[in-house]
């Protein structure tokens, strides 16, 4: 009777599993903020209201989504389901307990009882209802392989039987505690569309070591990603087919997408590397492409690898399709020698040509749009300009009222306003020149030239005890005039930037030198060719 009283509004989500799993004391914690090891386990259906926190759906814009939750009570071999759970449900979890092998034997038959009974109760024929198979008390392995402990091998083999997701939980620890729940009440509001469906590049926040009490907070590297072949090829049904939390697919060796970007100066040669933060999540000190990061699920691999140049080292990259005939770092560069040598002039009217000229071309740009990673650059700039034209404009005025004079023959009038069409002049480009100074300052470079897909490559490499395995999609960006970054600071991480000769970069590659990115031979004689060939040819382009 309880069941009917629920709020038709809030997401209704059923926790099956055998007596003694573990069900009851995870649900209370999430209610209670308590974990209490020495509760009993449950013998009538038990209801709880949880708010499933928007960030651990992966949203921030989410309100928390209201989720109704009845722990049913286990029996030996079955469950009456029916009996224990009279309403529909949105989405359901079985749990089993990874200490006993035993009680994940009926996870598959529990699932299947409950489907059936849903879709016969079901008012629209929906008896793919999201489903996920959790393993709980998982407080000292990831996934357990060892005697005694339930294999994920028989985990993964019947989460993809029954095409639901599959986790593991520590109560007691505050490991992954929301995501389970986040997971299927996700795919259940996507089903219901009560909510929007999660960005195509938005991350999705772990919740690893957190208080039962406290929402996933952000941690570096946390994405959802799509699960691939080894050959790259996306699956396109069963549950390696659904977008996962990137420790997820670390944590179980699956194979997902990432990009590489390769920054040369064509000039000279030599390529840009990127030292991590000894802070960082993968590669703490150690020396990478000038970009590398996660593919993030629906994400074309090109836009992953324009998103991470940005992100990493503030340069924009532009496609091929956006870019502009002329950038104001490229105009500073073309006149900006002309304008200082302005400022000597003694023609009024020469001064004041070339700073219109360069006012002209510089008003036609959209600064918000190429400093969208430094505001602040765009509004000093976008400043200076409006002054700069202020100024101009009065000296224009000026000297043509000390023309008038001048006709009239009042020739100390005419001096007055020649002078003040010079002080005019004067403030006019200090605020131009001040827009070379705000560009120098600035720490991002654009760059007009667009990513150069190189090769696809699969790697395969530890670290902290995790198996990355990836599909690397390598990328080159091109630069004539290279940028000189020191670091980048991004939150607590600081990323140390050095040039490296094409030569010595592809011989700590290929030597595997300490603290170097770990690559392939086949690998690193790719990106070798690469190289040299699109320095070959910049400079035969040149000559």
């Amino acid at each position: 009777s309880r069941c009917q009283h629920v709020g038709r509004c809030a997401m209704r989500l059923v926790v099956l599993g055998r007596p003694g799993v573990g069900k009851s004391t995870w649900v209370r914690a999430l209610a209670t903020g308590r974990f209490d090891p020495s509760a009993a386990p449950s013998v009538i259906v038990e209801h709880e209201t949880l708010e499933v926190p928007g960030s651990s759906l992966g949203v921030e814009y989410f309100d928390p989504v209201p989720v109704h939750v009845f722990v049913a009570p286990g029996k030996d071999g079955t469950l009456d389901v029916e009996a224990s759970c009279r309403m529909v449900a949105d989405c359901v979890i079985v749990c089993y307990d990874v200490t006993a092998p035993e009680s994940f034997l009926h996870c598959g038959k529990i699932l299947r009882q409950f489907r059936a009974v849903h879709s016969q109760r079901a008012e629209d024929n929906t008896d793919k209802v999201p489903a996920a198979i959790v393993g709980l008390k998982a407080d000292d392995c990831k996934f357990p392989e060892i005697a005694g402990m339930v294999s994920y091998s028989d985990v993964e083999r019947v989460s993809e039987e029954q095409g639901c997701t599959d986790f593991l939980v520590s109560v007691a620890a505050g490991f992954r505690v929301w995501d389970p729940i986040a997971d299927v009440v996700l795919r259940a509001c996507q089903m219901k569309n009560r909510r929007p469906l999660l960005p195509a590049h938005h991350p999705v926040h772990r919740g690893v070591h957190m208080s039962v009490l406290a929402a996933p907070t952000p941690s570096a590297g946390d994405h959802v990603v799509d699960v691939v072949a080894p050959d790259g090829s996306p699956y396109t049904s069963g549950p390696l087919a659904v977008a996962r939390p990137f420790d997820a697919v670390v944590d179980r060796g699956l194979w997902h997408r990432t990009a590489h970007v390769w920054l040369m100066d064509l000039s000279t040669g030599a390529v840009l590397v990127q030292r991590k933060s000894h802070r960082h999540y993968k590669w703490p000190n150690v020396w990478t492409p000038t970009s590398v990061g996660e593919v993030l699920a629906r994400e074309e691999a090109n836009a992953a690898g324009q998103r991470l140049v940005r992100d990493q080292t503030g340069i924009i990259v532009v496609d091929a399709a956006e870019q502009r005939s002329l950038t104001m770092q490229q105009l500073w560069a073309a006149q900006g020698i002309d304008l200082q040598m302005a400022v000597h002039r003694e023609s009024l009217p020469e001064r004041h040509a070339a700073a219109e000229a360069f006012l002209h071309e510089a008003e036609q740009f959209d600064l918000g749009a190429e400093f969208v990673t430094n505001p602040p650059a765009a509004m000093r700039i976008d400043d200076a300009l409006t002054q700069a034209r202020l100024c101009l404009t009065a000296a224009g005025q000026s000297l043509q009222q000390a023309g008038e004079a001048l006709g009239a023959n009042n020739k100390q009038a005419s001096a007055g306003h020649r002078r003040e069409a010079l002080q005019a002049t004067s403030d006019c480009f200090r605020q131009l020149l001040s827009v070379g100074d705000h560009l120098a300052q600035d720490a991002v470079a654009a760059c007009t030239k667009p990513l150069v897909p190189l090769f696809t490559e699969k790697l395969s490499s530890q670290s902290d005890g995790l198996e990355y395995n990836e599909f690397a999609n390598v990328y080159l960006l091109p630069c004539e005039r290279a940028p000189g970054l020191v670091k980048v600071v991004d939150g607590l991480e600081t990323a140390s930037f050095q040039y490296f000769a094409l030569d010595k970069l592809v011989q700590n590659l290929r030597e595997g030198a300490q603290g170097w990115f770990p690559v392939s031979s086949a690998y690193v004689d790719r990106l070798e060719r690469a190289l040299h060939q699109a320095s070959s040819e910049y400079l035969a382009a040149m000559e």
